[in-house]
């Protein structure tokens, strides 16, 4: 209907030069604007792909609006962003998509959940009284951990004789934000870069290893590093499983696909195909951006034959919204 506004305005006396600013889905993620003379607003919303519901302002007020600093379109204005992975792990992230201008859209494909293992952990409290290294999977599994440990009438005085060892950098601030300072940093859990930790910390075999784990865990070499320590102690402190989607869930958003699609986790990978199928999954590529937070999602992507158009080079929420903007700016054209 904006051009028949726009024509009957224009009929009316209105100068062609008049100024004018469309904004699409005001106050919201997905807020964009258009601005033209009155003459040339029709065309360029066109041009852009302005979508309704819109706010159609004509008239002086609309400079005022230009020399506003505040007024500014931020980074990921408009751009629509899908998070497969949890939600107890995506709320920072989708606080920091808003303030970039986004729209961030949280649809898990797993589920995690508190995990009972009361065999690891009488293992794990007989051992505190002794030297030992606690081995965290990931960020999750350290708030998991010192949530049930607190729960148990524990603090942080029982594990002064542990060490304290991390994969990922997001697990090393995780732990620092309960206050403690992670000892070592492990870039994977391979057999060597275990070894080196291990005979790093302690001149001994006198000590335990508590590996700190969801199920189902990945790979673990129990028997290469056994040696090293005087006992191992798998603790799983969560579970992980795949969430159904409601057929309108899967329509919509076929229908409505999202400029980009971010996968934190293998497992997410496997889940999103899971749930969409493969060829769903790939048609998604084809529309959307995949995403990937580091190389071994984005190998994920390739085995299912979906090729992911950014890789991060370093995990964080920071570097995720860098990305996004750096390529929504390259490729204008090509996001809807």
């Amino acid at each position: 209907r904006l051009n028949r506004i726009v024509d009957q305005l224009l009929a009316s006396g209105r100068a062609p030069d008049t100024p004018a600013v469309v904004v699409q889905a005001a106050s919201t993620g997905l807020q964009r604007s258009v601005h033209a003379p009155l003459s040339d607003i029709v065309d360029e919303c066109r041009r852009q792909n302005l979508k309704p519901p819109a706010l159609v302002i004509i008239g002086e007020s609309v400079r005022c609006h230009l020399n506003d600093p505040e007024a500014a379109e931020k980074s990921l204005s408009g751009k629509k962003v899908l998070l497969t992975g949890p939600s107890r792990n995506t709320g920072p992230v989708c606080a920091a998509l808003r303030e970039a201008g986004a729209e961030p859209v949280p649809c898990p494909t797993i589920i995690r959940r508190r995990f009972e293992d009361p065999e690891g952990w009488d293992r794990f409290l007989a051992a505190i009284g002794r030297s030992g290294i606690c081995l965290f999977q990931d960020e999750a599994i350290v708030d998991r951990f010192f949530e049930e440990f607190m729960q148990r009438g524990r603090d942080l005085r029982d594990l002064a004789r542990f060490k304290m060892a991390v994969t990922g950098k997001e697990a090393e601030t995780a732990l620092w934000s309960h206050g403690i300072r992670a000892d070592v940093f492990l870039a994977d859990l391979e057999t060597g870069t275990l070894t080196a930790c291990l005979s790093g910390l302690f001149t001994t075999a006198d000590y335990s290893l508590v590996w700190l784990h969801r199920n189902p865990s990945p790979p673990f070499p129990y028997e290469s590093i056994s040696e090293k320590c005087d006992e191992i102690i798998a603790l799983a402190v969560e579970m992980e499983s795949a969430v159904e989607w409601d057929a309108c869930w899967k329509d919509g958003l076929m229908a409505d696909p999202p400029d980009f699609i971010v996968f934190t986790g293998n497992p997410e990978v496997v889940g999103f195909v899971e749930l969409l199928g493969k060829e769903r999954s790939s048609d998604l590529t084809r529309r959307s951006c995949f995403v990937a937070i580091n190389g071994t999602v984005a190998q994920m992507l390739g085995k299912y034959g979906l090729p992911c158009k950014i890789a991060l080079d370093a995990p964080g929420k920071g570097n995720l919204i860098e990305a996004l903007a750096k390529y929504s700016q390259e490729n204008v054209s090509g996001l809807h």
